[in-house]
């Protein structure tokens, strides 16, 4: 977050003494936080496992439904510590999502649907929960590593929906996977086994490559216009192909911000987010 006078920056490293003297060379450094993200996260385990009539409620916590390890991993460096497995091909019931909550032992919730299919579930499980529980409507878990960015403990549960559902505005996502069946789609011709992008959840091309169709979904979302680029590879994409894919969409968008992660997930050979 910048304007003419100041940047807000937000860094996660094992060496914060590295990060405060870059930003040095830059200017004067205010309002500085220092987090162990790690002790707060193996805090966070110890606090579940005891009986939560003897532990104090922390101020918040983050439950996600999500799909692969390496999304979980991400997700919970983050700070989000509840978890519902589930996805495109497999939704979470509304009482899923009740149970991993009550598991949360968080004054506030904020529940991340991650999937458009189980948005309702998670609402109806907001109105039966015994407690303070938002429903913030993401249907991509691309979207939720920008807007975990903007969580600040400090800001009242009101304040912090507002801007995480805000910011689902500026987050473009898309995805790309493979055909179960013959299909069309508008103009769209799909065979068994085709490489499909999707733009949010519509087909918009048939490729030949998962990294093809990555190419094309940036263009149909503008990336050139965007600061941020994040994929996320698959659990079946192989390494040097990810890697590969990074460095031409680096060639072609020279000015924007492109970030690797493996998520893991299945299905889906890529996620994308634009920002």
């Amino acid at each position: 977050v910048e304007d003419d006078e100041i940047i807000k920056v937000h860094v996660h490293t094992n060496r914060p003494d590295q990060a405060l003297s870059l930003g040095l060379e830059y200017g004067a450094l205010i309002n500085l936080k220092v987090d162990n993200m790690r002790y707060q996260r193996d805090l966070l385990k110890k606090q579940n496992s005891k009986n939560k009539e003897n532990v104090e409620k922390t101020k918040y916590g983050f439950l996600a439904v999500t799909a692969g390890e390496g999304f979980k991993n991400i997700f919970s460096e983050l700070g989000i510590n509840g978890f519902v497995s589930g996805g495109q091909s497999m939704n979470p019931s509304t009482d899923d999502i009740l149970k991993a909550a009550e598991d949360i032992n968080a004054e506030n919730i904020f529940v991340f649907p991650n999937n458009k299919n189980i948005i309702l579930a998670a609402k109806q499980a907001a109105e039966i929960y015994d407690g303070n529980m938002t429903v913030i409507p993401t249907t991509s878990m691309a979207e939720v590593f920008p807007l975990m960015l903007l969580y600040e403990d400090t800001k009242e549960p009101e304040e912090l929906a507002e801007e995480f559902t805000g910011a689902l505005e500026n987050i473009k996502t898309g995805q790309v996977t493979y055909a179960i069946r013959d299909s069309s789609v508008e103009d769209i011709s799909i065979k068994e086994g085709d490489i499909m992008a999707l733009n949010g959840d519509k087909v918009t091309a048939v490729s030949d490559s998962p990294e093809s169709a990555v190419m094309v979904l940036l263009e149909q979302m503008n990336a050139s216009e965007s600061e941020i680029i994040t994929i996320y590879s698959g659990c079946d994409v192989e390494s040097e192909n990810a890697q590969n894919l990074v460095g031409n969409i680096e060639s072609k968008y020279p000015d924007t911000e492109v970030t690797l992660l493996e998520g893991g997930q299945p299905v889906y050979y890529y996620i994308i987010s634009v920002e």
